[in-house]
């Protein structure tokens, strides 16, 4: 059972060196009024709509948006937990929170948050009053300020000049982009809902394609699950998939609750990119049972298909220097017939042909009312290849469902984008728990093609005269944890990538002192 918190909240707001309060009941002896907030929202709109921020995007007005970066957020509301509910624990379950927030529940401290790009959740079953009224109140600290307190190594760059952002797991762009304004916004950007947590659950399902043969292929399955049951005996896993007019089903007696195997499809229809076939797609449904009784079930949308990416590193001369006159630095590439980058699906080449997706709002919320119309554009283009951009965010669950059924192959880079980032012992280990997080919630997408480490980031390390080889997120960090979490899915460590066999030729990257970065403001400075 779901609970949603979505709708009316109460905004409190005021600079954050001017009030520091450290608990919700503190909250009356500010002196602050509140305003309405939507949830699902950012703080500039619920502004707006106060009348105490002009339209942001009119004439010079984003400039106004700089005064409340130095603000923390008080959201507040009640809720009441339904009285039919059965006694299964509640979770607290936040697909987006934007950024440094705690979380009180009747005024028990409940848990902290510090990633605006993936889902948070808390168990707060002891908290929670059932069939009485509850209170919820969120903090967010200001990112700016919160910024303040690291260090920031030599070895640390932002191509853009955006330092600030260089340990806070925002959108890079919010920050300020040559393609979108500053505004490192805050909210709940995101759905927000309390969610039963039974006590027996499949609680994770990854599908791959094993194999494709002329009639049939071999769908391989990883599965783990929970159960209150003392013993593990009588247990088996029942899966039955429908696509259109055509099913299989396979039954597995398993001995423990984490394992794998392999489901027969005779017959099977395969998941085609637009232009080359239907992208036929099977609901999969995945009972567990115990002594033939079901004890808990899962659905998942799926397409059995089989992408190989071949490639090739760049032989001879990858960059010709060239005369700088307006600034920009020009960059060539020698054509070289024994270098390719293919994508094949189902045995087949495919002509890619793609597109950039970039934000769609500078407020996240607003989101998902434009998505539909976006990818209306992308499918009147012609596309068959979406690349998300690592500058953005990791887009909704819809985005990925659309181009599972339109057929658009998603090429997907992790949200990180023009910077050397910071390499110490904590910020990797929120890159690893980060990308663990996404890997699980879209490996299932037929759609998704690719993993690409990031946007750009390689370029960084070239431009300031250091090795990519350096980077520790995707050298290590992120191929080691798709490993774990999607083996057999493709990956490249940054686009454009730079492997060592480009990076150590003599020539690779000749620049002038006019050259060295790219400015915050969109254009090349002078950095050293």
């Amino acid at each position: 059972m779901n609970s949603p918190l979505d709708g009316l909240w109460q905004l409190y707001f005021f600079p954050e060196q001017d009030t520091p309060i450290k608990h919700p009941d503190d909250l009356q002896k500010t002196g602050a009024k509140p305003i309405p907030a939507q949830v699902p929202g950012n703080v500039e709109l619920d502004l707006q709509r106060a009348s105490l921020l002009p339209e942001p995007f009119y004439a010079d007005n984003i400039r106004k948006l700089r005064p409340w970066e130095t603000h923390e957020w008080w959201y507040v509301r009640e809720f009441e937990v339904p009285v039919d509910a059965d006694s299964d624990p509640w979770d607290l379950v936040f697909e987006g929170l934007d950024t440094l927030a705690t979380i009180w529940i009747n005024g028990v401290e409940i848990g902290r948050a510090a990633n605006a790009l993936i889902t948070h959740r808390f168990d707060v079953t002891p908290f929670v009053k059932v069939g009485a009224s509850n209170q919820i109140a969120i903090r967010l600290a200001s990112a700016i300020n919160y910024a303040r307190q690291f260090q920031y190594d030599a070895g640390a760059i932002s191509s853009e000049g955006r330092d600030e952002g260089l340990f806070i797991r925002k959108p890079p762009h919010s920050w300020g982009w040559d393609i979108m304004p500053r505004a490192p916004s805050a909210g709940i950007w995101r759905p927000v809902y309390l969610e039963q947590h039974p006590a027996n659950a499949i609680e994770q399902l990854y599908y791959w394609t094993a194999e494709i043969h002329q009639e049939s292929a071999t769908l391989g399955v990883r599965y783990q699950f929970r159960t209150d049951s003392v013993d593990l005996d009588n247990l088996q896993l029942e899966f039955h998939g429908v696509c259109g007019g055509h099913t299989f089903h396979h039954v597995m007696p398993v001995e423990f609750l984490a394992g794998g195997f392999y489901i027969p499809v005779p017959g099977a229809r395969l998941w085609w990119p637009r232009g080359y076939g239907e992208p036929n797609l099977y609901s999969v449904t995945a009972q567990l049972k115990k002594n033939d009784q079901v004890i808990a079930e899962r659905s998942e949308i799926i397409g059995i298909r089989k992408i190989i990416v071949d490639r090739t590193e760049v032989g001879g001369k990858l960059f010709t220097p060239r005369p700088v006159e307006t600034g920009v630095a020009r960059v060539d590439q020698d054509p070289d017939p024994d270098s390719h980058f293919v994508f094949y699906v189902n045995n087949h080449p495919i002509l890619v042909k793609g597109t950039n997706w970039v934000p769609l709002d500078a407020f996240h919320s607003r989101d998902r009312s434009r998505l539909d119309q976006a990818i209306e554009l992308v499918h009147d283009l012609g596309c068959n290849m979406i690349r998300c951009w690592g500058g953005n965010v990791y887009e909704s669950d819809a985005f990925y469902d659309l181009c599972d059924m339109k057929g658009f192959m998603v090429w997907q880079d992790f949200i990180f984008a023009c910077c050397s980032y910071p390499q110490t012992k904590n910020f990797l280990e929120e890159v690893r728990q980060e990308v663990e997080t996404v890997t699980v919630r879209l490996r299932n997408h037929p759609s998704l093609a690719i993993w690409c480490g990031d946007n750009e980031n390689d370029m960084t390390y070239l431009f300031v005269g250091l090795s990519p080889r350096l980077n520790r997120l995707t050298r290590e960090v992120i191929p080691q944890t798709l490993h774990r979490c999607d083996p057999y899915r493709e990956y490249v460590p940054s686009s454009p990538y730079v492997p060592p066999s480009v990076e150590l030729l003599p020539d690779a990257w000749q620049r002038t002192p006019e050259q060295h970065l790219w400015g915050p403001r969109g254009y090349y400075k002078n950095s050293f």
